[in-house]
């Protein structure tokens, strides 16, 4: 049975997907990292949204 598999019990920190290239980890995101950027693009937008929102708000008040 030991022959069939090739879990290595020696090494028990090996991947189990061989390594890519460097060039092509560095293009990719990580989880944390999209998240971040995620929040970061919907935390500019509220803002974005409220200054629009007070803007609009701001111009009603002085037509009065």
């Amino acid at each position: 049975m030991s022959a069939t598999t090739s879990f290595d019990s020696d090494n028990l920190r090996s991947p189990l997907m061989p390594a890519e290239k460097e060039e092509e980890q560095s293009k990719k995101l990580c989880i944390d990292e999209m998240l971040q950027l995620k929040h970061f693009v919907l935390t500019n937008l509220a803002w974005s949204l409220e200054a629009c929102h007070f803007r609009l708000r701001r111009r009603r008040i002085q037509r009065l």
